[in-house]
This record gives structure tokens, C-alpha cells and sequence, in this order.
């Protein structure tokens, strides 16, 4: 590049003398001598802050480049406690979280929303069906005429009957529900009872209790108030009256009355500790009662109800769970056939007599999981034209993986336990399946549910196009799942058959002249014809017509699954013969008869069968927990982000960037073994590279030389390659034959962004995707072609070609944040070097804390509280701590049991389902809280007590560190810019794994899928092999091959026995196999990786002299250390 530079700069000053000399204006070139004159010159930097995936870094000279990668932590918050006011974000298509109790909004897809956690809740009895508490859990009952009431009766009697006509009261619009009664004495009344746990949890959040008598006191100690407003009138003997009573052992009446005679409001405040004792139930319901003065006899005793309410106030400490209720659907996105590792769940068809039970059948080939994988009107059909049988389709879910995989992991060991625990915290499982059936009988599907090993018809639909079958199923999940942990649906269409042979002769009409038939007598039957067959022949009919006439035949209209009818006709009984054949209920015949076709009387035997067929579009499954359900480490995308990221969110960053900076994580993960690849030169590898998919007959005769022996038109390779979106890229191929064909295709958005073209040098723009697929193949020509030198640069300008050759930078750092605090990995003076200013996920257990640390163990009501010395004294007063005291909340302090985020406050929050935990920020002592219903203490436990609970029970917390610390960083590679460069920058590289390849009779291989080759395999599925190397040094002799990834990941080694060493050691790197750009149990993405680049070559020139001068001060500081270590071992006598 410099000297490229340098001799362009002699042309243009060259030129510029010319110019002078020829007395012509002379400042164009002289501004292009400055331009080039700056560029070798001056000594200019640039940075540019880079984000996980492929970015562009624009560089105008090759030079080498500095990293600096800031950390980053992510915490699930699928079973953590959300909090008032504060900010979310959900990441995941397919998962859905409910806020603010099982009535609350749920919120789904790539969403963000600010979270209000009410504290009061309106009760009333809007969407209310009488003998139901499905819809709303209040009940409004009264007396009917023979069971009048002649003093106001305890809610508890067994004659008080649903109100049918309760919708008059869902809303105040003057309609009433009525109750009057005639007989002297009797009381006109009308009872309103509030279900309050079921209005809080319904609304509000769970309360943090397990059994219904705790609820009801946990109620009794935190409502701050309750009002009820009643609105209506009433009337007796003296005039218009209502009154409200409330239930408390006895109707409390007091003063609470009106004397209107039209809808008006009366209120009761009910506020004191006092009267909620007794206010509340032991079901936790409470009791209003509106009624009127008794009748005489002669006067009816009225109450009219127009609308009723309840105001419940909590009190502002109350403290509701407000995890999020999880739901999660499942379908066959990204399924393999055959495969379970992608997706868990398996379809299988069969045609059958009887229902087929799950497991049967054979499982769907991978061209049918695509289009059933998604509602776009593309069906996957299974059909039998077998006379008897039915097409039906099971679909098999596999709830334990669905849950574990995508929501969290279930707290139990076995396969057993984890099938009882979803029996036990499932709430709902609601089946979508859209498709449409056909048979005989017309159009018919049916949705069935596998319910105690035999199939439970759920849905029926009679569409002739895609229609939606949907089966809820709640009561009956126990019986749903079965032994491995699977919920099996079914869909089916009726059995095949034959169309009925028709029984109706054909109606017969002349008309007309000019017909080419004679006259005589004329004999016409008819069959109906379908897809597979024919049936028998109708009953005859005749007619007798003149020289010239037409015969017009006149037929029923087709029956379903016929396309067609046959027309036979003839001039004797018996003897005709097909003519045509007809769609619709008229045909006419004009011209001669035939007579060398089939004849009526052939048609012995009914053939005419209808197929039996299910069309299947997309089907899903939709699971539901419930609100107590507690999972360990959370997998779901919710993340709690700050002010700046929510207005950011789906308004400056669109949905692609926010999946991509809220990826998939495991309870909380840190930014882990970042690494970073630059490639400007060339982005296509080597023919011999795996993610090459070659056509069978081509053989790869050099690196970069592929040779096609085509044996017919279109004989395609392709090579898919990520890239950065609305980007110009500029391709080039050498080729033996002008015949070849090149496109470049959208694999984002299924569409070619260059169509095949013969021109084997062009310039595209990427578009909006990430990703392309180059495609190469002959054309119309058959024979040899040679494909060569493939080269793919940024920007519209041809580049010479050179193999690809990326740079890298791999480390196996862990860098993390706490709110604005972050690690960062840096260079200074040639060594790497972190900057830790968080502690990351220290273990609480019994190897880590010494028996005499625990101390200030306190059995509490509700918990246990005790405290954690780490090495200073315990404060005076520690468990009287107030909330502002505790300093550690969201900027000090991440802490999460078994991957759920804990509560971080003071002492009034302990008496909650969360591990409480806080602390001093001058002290090092932990303070612990962990209720009875986590731990099981049913009394003071012993400190060797407390530590074997977090031996089992994972207490892991990262914290800030008081002062940071600067540590050396290992660190392999470093990377160069080449002009404009596609940087790719992720996390879940694994550096030298040692692996211990294993041979056959021609090679020795490392991650092979061969059953017993277990100890050859890398520890973990990978999604590109990077480098083998051995004995510390790169080992090119090594082949990659791509290979099924279901298992092992998606590429293994191989190496020709004669070329392996067994002395020597042998390691790999390698990107862990990432799902949805994800590796949710290693790390998450980064946000921040900061590159400096030099912007003239007299930077370039002084930043390689001081790379140098470092190589210098760190050869010699080793000699030193070396020479050092030396002389210690000589004086121990080595």
C-alpha cells in the first residue's frame, strides 16, 4: 500500500509540474498531491464501537488495529420479581409473559413496556356468568319467592340461588336486576360476595403464600381499605329505602342507607385492622348485602341493583410476587426430520382404520416439517385412496424439553419427577391447529386429544379451505402427559370410499336440428367419475328422436369427491357406449355415436373411491404455567433495561438489532471468551472449506479450483456467507466456460438479489439481510467446467485475488457489568491486560464459607434470617435495616438462587417468596433471608445447616468491587484491517480444547458422530472449527467436513493416518454451535468492542515501530524472568 501510494504520488506531481509548465490550472492536482500527501503523512487514529455480528470498519489503509472489549451482563427475569415503574424488554417470538396476575396484560413477541404495579383492584361483576367463577369469581345471589327471607340470612345458608340476569349489573347504565317479595314479613335482599384472593391474584400478582388460610391472612395483614358502592333503590310499606350491609360473624348495618327512588350510590368504608379480621372468610371472600324494609303483605319489599363495587386497597408495603406468569408455544420451527436436537417435538402420519396411537406411523420427511412449520397456506398433506382408511396426522410435544429448553430448568433429578412437575404446574396446554380434511362424505376434520392412552375427540371443522381447530385443555393435563414427558394431538379425516353409484336415470330431452344423429330410439346411462376410479352405471333412460335432433341428457349434480360424470349412450338396452363426459348437469349430444369406447355394461365393479386426506398448514402448542410455578435457571428474554435502551428500543434500533442485543441467556451470564475476526482481502474460503455444499460431481482440484463434470442443466454449488446489510459487495470468478451461471441470493428473505447471469465480475448491494447464498452451477450446457479464484470484497471496486486470510483475536476472558461498571479488556504496551471491576458469580456454599461465618441465625416466622461474615464486623442493628439502607439495589449487586434473580432491600421485604439479600457498602457482610416455603426449616437451623442448603441450592452473586484491579489477560491473535474490512465480533470461542483424535483404517478423526467414539469428540457442539494445531503450532494437514450437526456440532476433522503424529498433543479452536445467535448456558452478547485503526501510513509506520519496541521491553522482561527463575532452581540444588 505504500508503495503503491508513493508512486501515485510521483505521477500526480509529475503532472502537476506539466501543468505549470504548460500555463494550465494546476489545482485539481494539486489537491489531489495534498489528499495523498495527508495520507502518507499525517499520523491520524480513528475508533469505531462494533456490536456482535458482522460489522463494516471503513479503514483507508491497511494497517493493524487495537481492541478494547467492555463487559456485559444479562439477567433473565422469567422468575424474578418485577418492580414498579421500572423498564422491560421481552426478546422471543414464541414466549409470552402475563404481569399483574392471571387477568393481567400479557405481553408477546418483540415488545417493551414499563411496568405498573398496581395496588388496587375494582372488583365488580363485569363478564359474570351465573354458576360460573370462570369469568369473574364474584357471585350475586338472592331468594326466590319461596324461599323469602324474613331476616337478613348469613351467606352461608344453603337457599341463597344465582341471579340469572347478573348481566344487569355489569355496568352502571339504570338497567336493574330485581327482587321483590309479597309475603308479610319477607325482606327483599340481594348478596354480593367478593372472592379477594382471586381479585388480587387475578390482578394484581400472586400472593406470596401456598395454602388458602394463609392467603386469607396474608389479605387480613396488608389490605389498607376496602369500599363498596352499590348503586340502585329500594322500597317497602313506608316508601323508598335501601340499605348495605356487611358481613363480619353478623350482618353489620349501621347508617349506610338511602331513601331514593331512583339509582343512586351508597357507600361503606371498611378500613380498620379490627373489622378485616372477621370481614374476611376463611375462603377468603367478603360479604355485602343490599336489601329493603320488609313487605306487610300488601306492599312488596323491593331491591333494585344496577351496579355494585369493590375498592381494595393494599397496604403500600404489600409485597405480591410479580414474577411473570410464562407461557410458551411450540411448533416445528427449525425441525429436522429425524432429528431432536433443533426441535423436540415429532409428527408422524399414517393411514389407518382405527386411530393410530402415538409413537406409530412414520415420522414427516423434511418437506413437510417446512410447511407445516408456518401459517402461510402451504399444506402438508397425508391422504389414502385405501377404501376404509383414514389420513391422520399426531403431533407429539415434548413438554419437559419445550419447558427446559426455552423457559427454564425444572428442580427435579429424573425424567419422572420433571413429567410429575409439569403435571402438577401446568395451568393450560391450548392447541392451535390450522388445516382442513376431505373424504367421502365431504369436507371433514377433526382435532382429537391422547387423554389416558386412548384418543378424546376435541374439534370438528366441515371447511373446504385452511380453518383454525382449537382445543383448551386445562382439567385434564394430568391425564394428558404421558410417561416420557409428551402431549399427543391428533388430526384426521374421515375414512376413504367409494363415491354411491348413481341411483336416478338421466332425464332425456330433443331439441334442436342439424345433429348428425339419426333418427330412432336412443338409451343413456351415466356413472360418476373420481380421481381413482368409476362407478357402476345409473339406470337407464330413453328417448326417441327425429333425423337431426340433439339429445339433451340431464344429470344430478355431481356428489362430493366426483370430477366428473361419464355419458353412455347407445341404440339398443344395454348397449351403450361412453360418449363424453361432463362437469356440470347437462350435456348434449350432436354428432354420431361412438362406438369404440367402453361400453355401460364394463362396468361391473364400483372404483370410484374417494381419498381420505388431512391438510395440515401449521399447528402449535401453547403452554401455560401457572402463576406458582418455580423454575431454575431462567431462559426467558426479559430483561430489565434503563430509560436510554427504551427509547431505543424498536424506534433507532428495529427488531434485528434489539434480538441481537438481548439475546438468549441463562439466569445471569457475563460477556464470555469473546473473540473477534476481521477478513477484507476475501470473504469466500477455500472450495475445500465445509460450508462449501458441492454438487455430487464436482471434485475440488486445488484449493480455490473447483472442477464440474456436469452430467445435466443446473448443477448447483452454493456457498452461504454472512455480510452487513445495504452494503456494496463486488464478486468475481475466473471460469474455463462462459456457459457457467452465478446469483447471489437473499437467504433472509427468500429472494434473489441477483438472478443467475452468465457475467462472472459484477457489483451488488446486500439489501436488508445478513445473509447470502452464492450460487454456482453450468447452465444449459453439459460437460467440464473449472471454476476458479472466487473473490468477494466490500465495495464496488475489483480487487486482484488472494485467498482468504482473516485475522483474529480469541481470548478466554469473562467480563462483566453492574449497571454503568464494566470490565474491560484492553492493550497496553503489547500485553493484554483486563480491568476487573466486577466480581463474576461467586458461589455461596460450604466450600466457600467456613461454618464459623455464619452467624445471626434468626427463625422468624416466615423465614430465616441470617448473616455471612466476610471479613468484617457484623453492624450493630443489622436486621432493623431500612430500605434506603441498602445501597447494593440494582448498581452494587447481582444475585441470583438457581438463576433466579433475589430481592435486593431492606427487612420489611423478607416476609416475600424471594431470597432476600442485602448489605453495607463499607462492610463485607452478606445478609440472607430465605423463606420457610424454599427451605423447609421447621425451626433454627444450625450454621452446618444453613451451609448444606446452599451446598444444594445455589446462592451465586456478583458484585462491584470496592477498587478495581488490573489483571493480565490471555489473549491469542490480533487483528489487521485491510482497507475496508467485514469484522465479525461474537462470544463462545473455545480456545486449545485438547482433544484425542481416534482412527479407522484410513484416518484419524476428531469430533466424529461414531457410536463408542466418544472420547475423540469436542466437549461441546460446535459451530465452526477454527484451527487444529499441534504441539502449540498450527497443523494445516487437518480436513474439515461438514457433518449433521444434531448432535456434535456441524463439522469434524480428519486426517490421513500417515500424517498424524501419535506423540504429539493435539488441540482445537472453535465458535461454540450457537441457535438463534445465542449460546444461552455460556454467554451473551456483547455490545461494546472498541476498535482503533490508523488512517495514514505515517500512523501505520509509527504504530508498527511501537508494537516493535513492546515485542523488545517483552522478550527482554521474559529473558530477565527466565534468567531469574533460573537461579532459584540452581540454588535448590536442580
Amino acid at each position: 500500500m505504500d508503495v503503491v501510494s508513493y508512486m501515485k504520488a510521483k505521477q500526480v506531481d509529475d503532472r502537476l509540474t506539466q501543468a505549470i509548465q504548460a500555463g494550465n490550472n494546476p489545482s485539481g492536482w494539486m489537491a489531489e498531491r495534498d489528499a495523498i500527501n495527508a495520507k502518507l503523512t499525517d499520523a491520524g487514529k480513528q475508533s469505531q464501537t462494533l456490536q456482535n455480528g458482522v460489522n463494516v470498519v471503513n479503514a483507508t489503509v491497511d494497517a493493524p488495529a487495537d481492541i478494547e472489549i467492555q463487559g456485559r451482563t444479562l439477567t433473565s427475569l422469567g422468575q424474578s420479581n418485577l418492580y414498579d415503574q421500572k423498564y422491560y424488554v421481552l426478546t422471543n417470538k414464541k414466549t409470552k409473559v402475563r404481569v399483574n396476575g392471571t387477568k393481567g396484560t400479557q405481553y408477546t413477541g418483540v415488545t417493551k413496556f414499563q411496568h405498573s404495579q398496581p395496588t388496587t383492584r375494582t372488583a365488580n361483576f363485569n363478564g359474570k356468568v351465573a354458576g360460573s367463577t370462570a369469568e369473574n369469581p364474584n357471585s350475586f345471589k338472592y331468594f326466590t319467592t319461596s324461599n323469602a327471607q324474613s331476616t337478613l340470612t348469613p351467606p352461608t345458608d344453603v337457599k341463597w340461588t344465582d341471579v340469572a340476569a347478573v348481566s344487569n349489573i355489569y355496568t352502571l347504565n339504570n338497567t336493574v336486576a330485581s327482587s321483590a317479595y309479597y309475603a308479610s314479613g319477607a325482606i327483599a335482599q340481594q348478596l354480593f360476595s367478593f372472592d379477594i384472593i382471586q381479585e388480587v391474584e387475578r390482578n394484581l400478582g400472586r400472593i406470596p403464600k401456598l395454602t388458602v388460610a394463609d392467603k386469607v391472612q396474608w389479605l387480613k395483614d396488608n389490605i389498607a381499605s376496602l369500599q363498596c358502592n352499590w348503586y340502585g333503590y329500594g322500597s317497602g310499606p313506608n316508601g323508598n329505602k335501601a340499605s348495605l350491609a356487611y358481613y363480619s360473624n353478623t350482618w353489620v348495618t349501621g347508617s349506610a342507607s338511602h331513601t331514593s327512588g331512583t339509582v343512586t350510590k351508597i357507600t361503606r368504608n371498611i378500613s380498620l385492622a379490627a373489622d378485616l379480621v372477621n370481614l374476611i372468610d376463611s375462603n377468603g371472600f367478603i360479604n355485602f348485602l343490599a336489601y329493603a324494609d320488609p313487605s306487610d303483605g300488601v306492599t312488596a319489599s323491593t331491591i333494585n341493583t344496577d351496579y355494585v363495587e369493590l375498592v381494595i386497597t393494599l397496604n403500600a408495603s404489600a409485597q405480591l410476587d410479580t414474577r411473570p406468569i410464562l407461557s410458551r408455544v411450540a411448533n416445528f420451527e427449525n425441525k429436522v426430520s429425524g432429528s431432536t436436537v433443533e426441535n423436540p417435538h415429532v409428527t408422524r402420519e399414517a393411514t389407518s382404520s382405527a386411530l393410530t396411537t402415538p409413537g406409530a406411523g412414520a415420522e414427516l420427511i423434511q418437506n413437510d416439517y417446512n410447511k407445516a412449520n408456518t401459517l402461510d397456506s402451504l399444506n402438508s398433506v397425508t391422504s389414502t385412496n385405501s377404501s376404509g382408511k383414514m389420513a391422520e396426522r399426531v403431533f407429539s410435544f415434548d413438554i419437559v424439553q419445550e419447558v427446559e429448553r426455552h423457559l427454564g430448568r425444572i428442580p427435579k433429578a429424573t425424567l419422572a419427577d420433571k413429567v410429575q412437575w409439569c403435571k402438577d404446574n401446568l395451568k393450560t396446554l391450548i392447541t392451535n391447529w390450522y388445516g382442513y380434511g376431505s373424504s367421502v362424505g365431504g369436507n371433514k376434520a377433526t382435532l382429537g386429544v391422547w387423554v389416558n392412552n386412548s384418543w378424546v375427540t376435541s374439534k370438528t371443522s366441515t371447511s373446504s379451505s385452511v380453518a383454525n381447530l382449537v382445543d383448551t385443555s386445562n382439567t385434564i393435563i394430568p391425564n394428558m402427559i404421558d410417561s416420557n414427558g409428551f402431549a399427543h394431538f391428533l388430526a384426521y379425516a374421515d375414512p376413504a370410499g367409494n363415491v354411491a353409484d348413481p341411483t336416478q336415470a338421466p332425464t332425456l330431452s330433443a331439441s334442436g336440428s342439424g345433429s348428425s344423429l339419426a333418427a330412432g330410439t336412443y338409451y343413456v346411462q351415466y356413472t360418476w367419475v373420481t380421481a381413482n376410479g368409476e362407478t357402476m352405471t345409473s339406470p337407464e333412460g330413453n328417448i326417441t328422436i327425429t333425423s337431426g335432433q340433439d339429445i339433451v341428457v340431464t344429470i344430478p349434480s355431481l356428489p362430493f369427491g366426483a370430477t366428473q360424470a361419464n355419458v353412455y349412450i347407445g341404440t339398443t338396452s344395454g348397449g351403450e357406449y361412453r360418449q363424453s363426459n361432463t362437469t356440470v348437469t347437462t350435456y348434449t349430444q350432436h354428432t354420431s355415436l361412438l362406438t369404440n369406447t367402453a361400453t355401460s355394461a364394463s362396468r361391473t365393479t364400483n372404483t370410484a373411491v374417494v381419498a381420505s386426506t388431512i391438510n395440515t398448514d401449521y399447528v402449535e402448542l401453547q403452554i401455560d404455567l401457572k402463576p406458582e410455578a418455580v423454575l431454575h435457571d431462567p431462559l426467558v428474554q426479559l430483561y430489565e433495561v434503563d430509560s436510554t435502551e427504551y427509547s431505543n428500543i424498536l424506534v433507532t434500533w428495529d427488531e434485528t438489532s434489539v434480538l441481537n442485543r438481548y439475546p438468549k441467556v441463562q439466569g445471569v451470564q457475563h460477556l464470555q471468551n469473546p473473540y473477534v475476526l476481521a477478513e477484507g482481502e476475501n470473504l469466500i474460503p477455500p472450495f475445500s472449506d465445509p460450508a462449501w455444499a458441492l454438487h455430487a460431481n464436482t471434485q475440488v482440484t486445488a484449493p480455490y479450483e473447483l472442477t464440474l463434470n456436469a452430467t445435466a442443466n443446473y448443477q448447483n454449488s452454493e456457498l452461504v456467507l454472512k455480510v452487513v446489510k445495504n452494503n456494496l459487495y463486488f464478486l468475481s470468478f475466473n471460469t474455463s466456460d462462459a456457459a457457467v451461471e452465478i446469483a447471489v441470493y437473499d437467504d433472509d428473505n427468500k429472494a434473489y438479489i441477483r438472478s443467475y447471469n452468465s457475467a462472472l465480475s459484477f457489483t451488488f448491494n446486500s439489501g436488508n439481510t445478513n445473509t447470502i447464498r452464492l450460487q454456482i452451477r453450468n447452465g444449459t450446457k453439459i460437460g467440464t467446467f473449472v471454476f476458479s479464484n472466487p473473490i468477494l470484497t466490500l465495495g464496488s471496486t475489483a480487487k486482484p485475488f488472494t485467498p482468504r486470510n482473516p485475522s483474529y483475536l480469541f481470548t478466554t476472558a469473562k467480563l462483566g457489568q453492574i449497571g454503568t461498571v464494566k470490565d474491560v479488556l484492553y492493550k497496553n504496551d503489547g500485553q493484554w491486560y483486563v480491568r476487573k471491576a466486577v466480581e463474576k458469580d461467586f458461589i455461596i456454599k460450604r466450600s466457600n464459607v467456613p461454618d464459623a461465618n455464619i452467624i445471626g441465625i434468626t427463625y422468624g416466622t416466615t423465614s430465616t434470617r441470617f448473616a455471612i461474615l466476610t471479613g468484617y464486623a457484623v453492624p450493630s442493628g443489622a436486621w432493623n435495616l431500612q430500605d434506603n439502607q441498602a445501597p447494593f439495589y440494582d448498581s452494587r449487586l447481582i444475585s441470583t438462587f438457581n438463576g433466579r434473580r433475589v430481592m435486593l432491600a431492606g427487612y420489611n421485604l423478607y416476609l416475600t417468596s424471594d431470597i432476600v439479600l442485602c448489605g453495607f457498602e463499607e462492610s463485607s457482610v452478606i445478609y440472607v433471608g430465605i423463606p420457610h416455603a424454599i427451605s423447609g426449616w421447621a425451626s433454627a437451623p444450625t450454621a452446618a445447616q444453613v451451609l448444606d442448603f446452599l451446598e444444594t441450592n445455589e446462592l451465586k452473586m456478583s458484585y462491584q468491587l470496592a477498587t478495581p484491579v488490573v489483571q493480565t489477560a490471555q489473549v491469542e491473535g490480533d487483528i489487521a484491517l485491510n482497507g475496508p474490512t467485514q469484522v465479525q465480533v461474537g462470544s463462545g470461542v473455545i480456545v486449545r480444547e485438547k482433544v484425542v483424535p481416534r482412527a479407522d483404517s484410513y484416518n484419524y478423526y476428531i469430533n466424529d458422530g461414531s457410536t463408542g467414539w466418544e472420547s475423540q469428540r469436542l466437549k461441546s457442539k460446535n459451530e465452526k472449527i477454527i484451527s487444529i494445531y499441534k504441539n502449540g503450532n498450527k497443523d494445516s494437514l487437518w480436513s474439515l467436513v461438514a457433518q449433521n450437526y444434531n448432535n456434535y456440532g456441524k463439522q469434524k476433522a480428519l486426517i490421513p493416518l500417515a500424517s498424524y503424529d501419535s506423540t504429539a498433543e493435539y488441540t482445537v479452536t472453535y465458535l461454540l454451535y450457537t441457535l438463534d445467535n445465542t449460546v444461552p448456558a455460556f454467554a451473551n452478547n456483547g455490545l461494546e468492542f472498541k476498535v482503533t485503526y490508523d488512517t495514514s501510513l505515517k500512523s501505520v509506520l509509527d504504530s508498527l515501530v511501537e508494537r516493535q519496541s513492546d515485542l523488545g521491553t517483552i522478550s527482554s522482561v521474559n529473558v530477565q524472568a527466565i534468567a531469574e527463575l533460573y537461579k532459584r532452581v540452581r540454588s535448590l540444588g536442580g
